[in-house]
């Protein structure tokens, strides 16, 4: 019998679109989670004001989803760290003036760009 430990597979794509967000918000980020056929996790934007470091990103622990085996090949056990599962967001104030400025490239119709 194994014991399994939560597996997370990840993904972070920084925008350079959202950087004019990320100037007028500063640091923040909002997450919340989901949990989808028995994989859990959280996706969301996430803001800072220096350049580059403005994108989206995903979690997601597939820990139910694989057979038990595939762990031995896949998790190596100092890489294997506990997971919150709670969602990240950020104050009302600062969520509706995220909201704000996604809604206004909404608008103008804007392309997400890959940061360098």
């Amino acid at each position: 019998n194994l014991s399994l430990k939560p597996l997370t597979n990840s993904v972070s794509l920084p925008f350079k679109t959202l950087d004019k967000v990320g100037a007028k918000i500063g640091t923040s980020a909002l997450f919340p989670m989901f949990n989808i056929k028995e994989v859990v996790g959280s996706a969301g934007l996430y803001f800072a004001r220096e350049a580059g470091k403005n994108g989206f990103a995903l979690f997601a622990d597939v820990t139910n989803v694989l057979d038990p085996v595939m762990f031995l090949d896949i998790a190596r056990k100092d890489d294997i760290q506990n997971l919150n599962y709670s969602s990240i967001v950020p104050s009302s104030r600062t969520e509706d003036r995220i909201d704000s400025e996604m809604y206004k490239l909404h608008r103008k119709r804007a392309q997400l760009r890959l940061a360098n």
